[in-house]
């Protein structure tokens, strides 16, 4: 053999015996990297648990061990961001629920009356409106189980009278005006709830949807919604996302695809964990010409925010109200093997022309949720919302127009938040829900002859009048709770005062349909959005 053949011979068992020491010292790294995380993991779970029974035997009252646990969990989830946090099984049946949009029940709300949970309103498919529950009843048991107690809260009302699809729930009702109590069996049944609950035509081509929430049926209701409205000649439509605190991310795409021509950058997400995710629209989409507005508040937030950024960055349509909430982060759900759940932040989603919406939530966890409601007051003080924002980077859209980001969707054209000195009394009485309560005691008190006098939603809308008297009754129970009487506020606001109470009380007879229909005559936004 020559000495080249040697040395190659060599050099090969050289290479040979490096890459075997690597992938040795490969093995002794990374079962080192285990055996120290190992480590880590076990002492930190050691110290929970000496943690827990340490407070289960020494701590000065009783404490039960899975609530505690819970808020141990979210304590620790809200030291990352605002929006990452657990749910229980329980709660997590709850979510599931929301975001299913039905569910297996007799299809009434609840409401607290003293130490009594009444009817609130019967929901219009469900089964309790053909047995003839009407508002206002109160409920006395519950399959033989008494509840006209104060330790049994309505929501555990409600847990006895929801139960599986097709059984049987035993009802026991007083109704108000009569002796004794009403019996009554109800079959259980799927219930229906909406998220897209109000889509009608405001004129002869103005088309109005609004949508408070996003669950798995939104975009099957918005696309019905739409085809309804296109039918009756709709030219230019309307999207109301006031007060829409969010939902799924998936609804919202959907729904953003449906607006937008084939092509166009919707949303994009990123995170530590995450790679770059891009979400354009496809060619699919049922309303890509027509004039389009997009109302948003300071409630409006994440799933709304990704459907506002979308149309403005793509210069689809025109966003009005006031800036949005600034909801930016993502939340995977990851289940437990309890049925419970962690909602952990994983990225972050930005608007087409690079904005991450995402408000700071570093004052904390409470200055983050009502700094939304400050802004709001502060910025309409001020002709220009520009002087309010806290990031000045420039941002732009298709079109080259200039937006912002630092914390929710600016708007395109401002309304801003009418002066809170003009319209205190109506605030107060509106946030104690003195209106509300008003209007379902009048219920209460009058549902038989209401039902009798108003066959029809389009009766009740056509005939029922609020009268001066019902403002004054509703007045002297705001008193009673405290709330002065405020003679300026009364002229300026009457007008609206009764068309609430009106709504309130068709909402109770007739539904949700009619309580919008009858309310967005006095919406000042909406007017103003119809007259941009």
């Amino acid at each position: 053999m020559s000495n080249d053949s040697n040395r190659n011979g060599l050099s090969y068992g050289l290479i040979l015996l490096a890459m075997a020491a690597g992938i040795v010292l490969g093995m002794m790294m990374a079962r080192n990297r285990f055996f120290n995380q190992y480590q880590e993991e076990s002492a930190l779970s050691y110290k929970v648990r000496e943690t827990m029974d340490l407070i289960q035997r020494r701590y000065v009252d009783e404490i039960a061990s899975d609530s505690l646990t819970d808020e141990m969990l979210n304590a620790m989830l809200n030291t990352l961001d605002p929006h990452s946090r657990y749910l229980s099984a329980e709660m997590m049946a709850k979510e599931s629920e929301q975001l299913q949009g039905h569910f297996d029940g007799i299809g009434v709300v609840l409401r607290r009356c003293g130490d009594t949970s009444c009817v609130g309103q019967i929901l219009e498919d469900g089964p309790a409106r053909e047995a003839g529950l009407m508002p206002g009843d109160r409920i006395i048991w519950v399959d033989t189980l008494p509840v006209v107690e104060r330790k049994t809260a309505a929501d555990e009302v409600v847990k006895h009278i929801r139960g599986r699809r097709h059984s049987t729930v035993d009802l026991g009702i007083m109704r108000r005006g009569e002796e004794g109590i009403r019996h009554y069996k109800i079959k259980r049944d799927v219930v229906k709830t909406h998220t897209v609950n109000y889509a009608e035509m405001l004129d002869s081509r103005n088309g109005y949807i609004r949508i408070s929430g996003f669950a798995e049926q939104t975009h099957k209701e918005f696309c019905e919604g739409v085809a309804k409205l296109k039918k009756k000649g709709m030219k230019r439509l309307i999207i109301d996302l006031r007060g829409n605190g969010g939902g799924l991310l998936e609804a919202s795409l959907r729904i953003a695809d449906e607006l937008l021509p084939q092509g166009n950058m919707i949303v994009y997400t990123q995170g530590y964990h995450q790679r770059k995710t891009e979400v354009k629209s496809t060619s699919n989409g049922i309303y890509t010409e027509g004039d389009l507005i997009v109302l948003i508040d300071e409630t409006s937030a994440s799933a709304s925010e990704v459907l506002a950024g979308a149309i403005q960055d793509n210069d689809r349509g025109v966003i009005m109200g006031r800036r949005s909430f600034g909801k930016g982060l993502v939340q995977g759900q990851f289940d437990l093997a309890d049925g419970s759940a962690l909602w952990l932040t994983t990225a972050r989603y930005y608007t087409p022309s690079g904005r991450c919406i995402q408000k700071p939530y570093k004052d904390g966890y409470e200055e983050y949720f009502i700094s939304n409601y400050q802004q709001a007051l502060e910025e309409s003080m001020h002709d220009s919302i520009d002087a309010q924002l806290a990031d000045t980077t420039k941002y732009y859209t298709k079109n080259g127009r200039v937006v912002y980001g630092g914390g929710g969707i600016v708007p395109d054209k401002v309304i801003p938040l009418k002066k809170y000195n003009d319209i205190l009394y109506y605030n107060q009485l509106s946030r104690e829900a003195v209106m509300f309560d008003y209007a379902f005691e009048y219920v209460s008190r009058n549902v038989k002859q209401l039902m009798r006098q108003y066959k029809t939603a389009a009766a009740f809308e056509k005939q029922f009048v609020v009268t001066d008297r019902m403002i004054a009754e509703m007045v002297a129970r705001g008193e009673k709770k405290g709330i002065g009487r405020n003679e300026k506020s009364l002229k300026a606001y009457s007008r609206l005062m009764k068309s609430m109470i009106k709504a309130y009380i068709g909402q109770s007879l007739f539904g949700d349909d009619l309580y919008y229909k009858l309310i967005i005559v006095e919406d000042d936004e909406l007017q103003k959005a119809l007259k941009y």
